[in-house]
């Protein structure tokens, strides 16, 4: 009848591989580096756990943020700037109209049904702009005002104006509230032909009460012959 390879170490001694003390052989314990099993039996003071550096690359600390196949309850473009009234014309100019209170009455706003944009196209025009004056929402709640266009010429400088109108205040449809800038502010994303225009009006003093109109000045858009299309506008929460 065979027997067991090796004695029992219950009762054996050993010397620790890295203090030399005695112990008996059962508490020395072996060491690891790197998950592998290190020929050394030490003792309990002298034993090191295998240390974490020398693992890297081995354990998954990675910290995905990003989910798969989500369900989120807003759609994309709420997701990322929060609770906003946004006008998309893909079936409409919605309500939207060519401005020609400050005497220019050489252009137009028409729906492109296919492409879904609204096109101004104006022509020995120095002032084209455009308006809605169906609006009606709390300027303490929205502050931030973004264009989304597309000019269809390519020497377009935009430098212009967003004009709205504050209620109780009187005037019928004349809108007397600027938020001004100028020069060239927007930035092309590489392969998308459109740009966006963003006006933050959190310190304006002038936006208060209720909003009931909004009017794109473009006052210096270029040449005074030209198109944009507009794809989005959109009155927004600051998120």
């Amino acid at each position: 009848m065979a027997g067991n390879a090796y004695a029992s170490e219950k009762n054996a001694f050993g010397i620790c591989d890295r203090c030399g003390f005695r112990y008996k052989l059962v508490k020395l314990r072996k060491e690891r580096s790197n998950l592998n099993m290190q020929n050394l039996r030490v003792c309990p003071e002298c034993w090191d756990k295998d240390h974490p550096q020398d693992k890297l690359g081995r354990i998954d600390h990675s910290d995905s943020q990003a989910l798969r196949d989500p369900r989120p309850q807003n759609d994309l473009f709420r997701s990322r700037y929060g609770n906003s009234i946004v006008e998309k014309f893909k079936t409409s100019l919605n309500n939207w109209a060519y401005d020609d209170s400050s005497g220019g009455s050489n252009g137009s706003v028409a729906h492109d049904a296919e492409n879904q944009y609204m096109r101004m196209a104006w022509s020995g025009e120095s002032a084209p702009a455009f308006f809605d004056n169906t609006y009606l929402f709390d300027s303490s709640v929205y502050k931030r005002v973004r264009l989304r266009f597309r000019p269809t010429h390519q020497d377009f400088t935009f430098s212009g104006n967003l004009v709205w109108l504050n209620s109780p205040e009187t005037g019928g449809s004349v809108l007397d509230r600027t938020k001004t800038f100028s020069g060239n502010p927007f930035v092309r994303s590489m392969g998308d032909p459109f740009v966006e225009v963003v006006w933050d009006l959190s310190n304006a003093d002038e936006w208060t009460g209720t909003i009931v109109a909004l009017r794109f000045d473009l006052y210096n858009a270029g040449p005074t012959s030209g198109s944009i299309d507009v794809d989005r506008i959109s009155v927004e929460e600051l998120v």
